[in-house]
């Protein structure tokens, strides 16, 4: 499970000019199964699928998707004090495929201060 190799593929069958809508989990609690390994933000959903260049951004953000009462039929989704999540939220990333686009990476979102509340 590799996104990097997905995204490869992503670009090269999409159509110039076709869209994109990618969407992932985004607030859940830890899990092992499959695996827990990534966590998608907006600026890393940016970063992954814009990298390359041929794919630019037309929307992204956050949304809140569904109720949540539990994914796993075997497990609750919760927080750490065991109380049930109320809702997933999810990332939500459109784009469109350019092939004049080129990405800079300076077009994402950042915060390189050491106090983030300024």
């Amino acid at each position: 499970m590799n996104p990097w190799d997905s995204t490869k593929n992503i670009i090269t069958y999409l159509i110039d000019k076709g869209l994109f809508i990618f969407m992932a989990p985004f607030s859940w609690r830890y899990h092992a199964s499959p695996y827990d390994t990534y966590r998608y933000t907006h600026t890393g959903v940016q970063y992954l699928f814009e990298r390359l260049g041929k794919i630019k951004k037309k929307l992204s953000g956050y949304v809140i998707f569904t109720p949540n009462k539990g994914f796993w039929k075997n497990m609750k989704d919760a927080t750490l004090d065991n109380k049930n999540f109320k809702e997933c939220q999810e990332v939500l990333y459109i784009g469109i495929k350019d092939e004049s686009y080129t990405f800079n990476i300076n077009s994402l979102d950042s915060d390189m201060s050491i106090n983030h509340d300024e």
